[in-house]
């Protein structure tokens, strides 16, 4: 009888196929509303997104790094209004992937004032911030929470503009479970 050590055709194709498989295809994980896992990039869109109830929704999948790039149009406060921030207000809406942990921060660089409001499960008449980051002068603000958030939970993030010109920011929340 005599044996063969050379290997079949199929079993060579099947052994390139081998590391794709255990290691995964590369994968473009940005865009403005696609997603599946890794980073995923939103950019603001045109709708309304004043009110953390209008808020933008952008639950498209994300599962470590959700990445918000918005822009300020005009900055006003107004110490005798209800909502003191008169000026552009912009809310996003996103959804807890899994049981874990999540911080966020908040960067610009020009010399406006911007701030940012954190909801968690809000709705219905009960619209008060969770958190609050309102540091003047500072182009950062960062939220790192110490609880545990669960799967499923709403995230409302508000950023306003308390003074300046206005111009672009990013939005950055990390997930980790």
């Amino acid at each position: 009888m005599l044996i063969s050590l050379r290997p079949s055709p199929l079993f060579t194709v099947l052994l390139a196929a081998l590391p794709m498989a255990l290691i995964g295809c590369p994968t473009d994980d940005g865009g403005g509303g696609g997603g599946g896992g890794g980073e995923m990039v939103w950019e603001e869109g045109s709708g309304d997104n004043e009110e953390p109830w209008d808020a933008e929704s952008v639950d498209d999948g994300w599962t470590e790094t959700l990445v918000i790039q918005g822009s300020m149009e005009r900055c006003d406060y107004n110490q005798s209004q209800e909502w003191e921030y008169t000026g552009d207000n912009d809310s996003f809406e996103t959804e807890v992937p899994d049981d874990g942990y999540m911080d966020a921060e908040l960067v610009w660089e020009h010399d406006s004032n911007l701030d940012m409001f954190v909801y968690i499960n809000a709705g219905g008449q009960n619209w008060e911030p969770e958190d609050s980051l309102t540091r003047n002068g500072d182009a950062a603000e960062q939220w790192i929470p110490e609880d545990e958030f669960e799967s499923g939970d709403d995230i409302v993030f508000t950023v306003v503009c308390r003074d300046g010109d206005g111009g672009d920011y990013t939005l950055t929340v990390n997930w980790e479970s």
